[in-house]
Protein backbone atom coordinates (compact mmCIF):
# COMPACT_ATOMS: atom_id res chain seq x y z
CA UNK A 1 0.00 0.00 0.00
CA UNK A 2 1.20 3.35 -0.99
CA UNK A 3 1.32 6.46 1.55
CA UNK A 4 -1.45 8.16 -0.37
CA UNK A 5 -3.48 4.73 0.34
CA UNK A 6 -2.08 4.56 4.04
CA UNK A 7 -3.11 7.80 4.81
CA UNK A 8 -6.67 7.77 3.48
CA UNK A 9 -7.05 4.08 5.78
CA UNK A 10 -6.12 5.50 8.57
CA UNK A 11 -8.36 8.59 8.27
CA UNK A 12 -11.07 6.61 7.65
CA UNK A 13 -10.23 4.55 11.13
CA UNK A 14 -10.43 7.99 12.72
CA UNK A 15 -13.85 8.87 10.92
CA UNK A 16 -15.18 5.34 11.69
CA UNK A 17 -14.67 6.09 15.79
CA UNK A 18 -15.55 9.46 15.15
CA UNK A 19 -19.29 7.93 13.83
CA UNK A 20 -19.90 6.36 17.54
CA UNK A 21 -19.18 9.64 19.64
CA UNK A 22 -22.11 11.61 20.77
CA UNK A 23 -20.64 14.81 22.10
CA UNK A 24 -19.94 17.31 19.03
CA UNK A 25 -16.65 18.49 20.75
CA UNK A 26 -14.72 15.25 21.54
CA UNK A 27 -15.53 14.49 17.74
CA UNK A 28 -14.03 17.62 16.88
CA UNK A 29 -11.42 17.14 19.48
CA UNK A 30 -10.46 13.37 18.00
CA UNK A 31 -10.33 15.08 14.19
CA UNK A 32 -8.08 17.83 15.09
CA UNK A 33 -5.44 15.56 17.55
CA UNK A 34 -5.74 12.25 16.84
CA UNK A 35 -2.84 10.46 15.52
CA UNK A 36 -2.34 7.10 14.28
CA UNK A 37 1.04 5.65 14.79
CA UNK A 38 2.94 2.67 15.75
CA UNK A 39 3.00 -1.36 13.62
CA UNK A 40 -0.32 -0.35 11.88
CA UNK A 41 1.41 1.89 9.50
CA UNK A 42 4.18 -1.11 9.47
CA UNK A 43 1.75 -3.63 8.41
CA UNK A 44 0.30 -1.46 5.73
CA UNK A 45 3.28 -0.92 4.42
CA UNK A 46 3.89 -4.51 4.06
CA UNK A 47 0.86 -5.90 3.19
CA UNK A 48 0.21 -7.59 6.76
CA UNK A 49 -3.33 -7.45 8.91
CA UNK A 50 -3.64 -4.79 11.18
CA UNK A 51 -4.11 -6.35 14.88
CA UNK A 52 -4.64 -2.75 16.28
CA UNK A 53 -4.23 1.25 16.09
CA UNK A 54 -2.16 3.40 18.15
CA UNK A 55 -3.49 6.43 19.02
CA UNK A 56 -1.89 9.41 20.24
CA UNK A 57 -2.84 12.75 21.01
CA UNK A 58 -1.17 16.08 20.11
CA UNK A 59 -2.16 18.05 23.32
CA UNK A 60 -2.27 17.05 27.03
CA UNK A 61 -5.52 18.78 27.42
CA UNK A 62 -7.32 16.69 24.42
CA UNK A 63 -5.83 13.21 26.05
CA UNK A 64 -7.97 14.39 29.63
CA UNK A 65 -11.08 15.80 27.70
CA UNK A 66 -11.28 11.83 26.39
CA UNK A 67 -10.56 10.43 28.70
CA UNK A 68 -13.31 12.48 31.13
CA UNK A 69 -16.00 11.55 28.43
CA UNK A 70 -15.03 7.65 28.58
CA UNK A 71 -15.11 8.01 32.08
CA UNK A 72 -18.11 9.79 32.00
CA UNK A 73 -19.55 7.53 29.73
CA UNK A 74 -18.27 4.14 31.92
CA UNK A 75 -20.33 5.52 34.94
CA UNK A 76 -23.83 5.99 33.14
CA UNK A 77 -23.38 2.52 32.27
CA UNK A 78 -21.89 0.80 35.17
CA UNK A 79 -22.74 3.53 38.14
CA UNK A 80 -20.21 4.93 40.18
CA UNK A 81 -18.95 1.65 41.49
CA UNK A 82 -15.60 2.40 42.26
CA UNK A 83 -14.16 4.25 45.63
CA UNK A 84 -12.39 7.78 45.00
CA UNK A 85 -9.14 7.24 46.53
CA UNK A 86 -7.93 10.71 47.83
CA UNK A 87 -4.39 11.82 48.57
Amino acid sequence: MNSKHIKNHLNKKINDWVEYVDDEEIKDIIKKNAIISGGAIVSLLTGEDVHDYDVYFKTKDSVIKIAEYYVEKWNKKHGECLEVIED
